[in-house]
């Protein structure tokens, strides 16, 4: 059975309702409403409509609904499912997968813009892919400019890596368990690599009750890519040549070639209560053939050549001993 309600327009009050809807019934399945346009042979088929008035527009089934006003559009699944889908005023959409209860929906995913006005894609939860690409083409790049690998290293040098846990706040907002992780702390690096820092001047997470004023983030790709410029950097100084078949790739510790070059300094660790390490400089064993050579010299290639000096340190009690031996035969 069928109940259709049709009341006029008001000038002096609320104007009617329209009502569609099937009737109840104690067995068996309830009927259905079906807006349905028709086909045409000779031209476009027909339009179906619904138009709120500067109001909104509900479409309602148990605790599942689509609801459309002049600013958003909101879809929330019901019992049967948790997808919750957002298009709001300030140009976000959002969607993710919530224990909404029909009232309200939280937001896993939305693209939006940031503080600076750019678009960005923000996820609250962890992203599982094979493989993330960027674009690098040499043909979109301009301005080609050297970098100081060894200015790179040297700050690498002074990054404090942390262990820490997260807040009960930004869990819930995650909702990741409680276990601590190792990284880096935002306003500590942008203290030595500010150019990989970002900061928001609000970040909003309304549906999850979240807001920060001045909120740091990391960018931890291009960080990454200043390691691979501080490990070239080393190799300059600590080389490890190529192996082949039959010899292992040579080893080479040197300073960086300048107007003065820098010393090298091998030395062990100060003691604060018993002995201090000791220094050995031994080659290798040889299974078939002579074992190598150790070599002290200064270089030949200099206007004046420089000293080679053995010395033993000082001691409160005793003096070191300086040993030659020559190998048994």
């Amino acid at each position: 059975m069928y109940h259709l309600r049709c009341v006029g327009d008001s000038t002096g009050g609320d104007s009617g309702d329209l009502i569609l809807a099937t009737g109840s019934t104690t067995s068996g399945d309830a009927g259905d409403i079906v807006f349905q346009a028709g086909e045409s042979d000779s031209g476009r088929g027909g339009d179906v409509s619904i138009t709120s008035n500067k109001a909104s527009a509900t479409l309602l089934s148990t605790d599942a609904y689509l609801n459309i006003t002049g600013d958003n559009i909101d879809v929330v699944s019901g019992s049967g499912g948790n997808v919750s889908f957002l298009a709001g005023p300030d140009g976000t959409i959002g969607w993710g997968l919530t224990d909404s209860d029909g009232s309200s929906a939280t937001y896993d995913v939305r693209l939006t813009t940031n503080g600076d006005g750019n678009t960005e894609l923000y996820s609250d939860v962890p992203i599982s892919a094979p493989s993330f690409t960027s674009p690098s083409d040499r043909r979109i790049k301009k301005d080609f400019q050297p970098v100081d690998t060894a200015d790179l290293l040297h700050r690498l040098q002074r990054v404090r890596i942390t262990e820490y846990g997260y807040t009960d706040e930004w869990r819930a907002v995650r909702g990741i368990p409680d276990k601590r992780v190792r990284g880096v702390i935002a306003q500590e690096l942008n203290e030595i690599f500010p150019e990989h820092i970002s900061v928001l001047e609000t970040y909003s997470l309304p549906d999850k009750g979240f807001q920060k004023t001045r909120f740091y983030r990391v960018d931890k790709q291009r960080l990454a890519l200043d390691v691979i410029g501080g490990l070239q950097a080393l190799h300059d100084r600590y080389s490890i040549g190529e192996s082949t078949s039959s010899e292992s790739g040579s080893l080479a510790l040197t300073t960086k070639a300048a107007p003065s070059s820098g010393a090298i300094y091998l030395q062990t660790g100060r003691a604060s209560s018993g002995e201090s390490g000791d220094l050995l400089v031994q080659s290798g064993a040889a299974a078939s053939g002579n074992s190598g050579s150790i070599s002290l010299m200064t270089s030949s290639k200099a206007k004046n050549k420089g000293d080679i000096l053995l010395s033993t340190g000082s001691g409160v009690a005793d003096g070191g001993c300086i040993s030659l031996k020559a190998g048994d035969g």
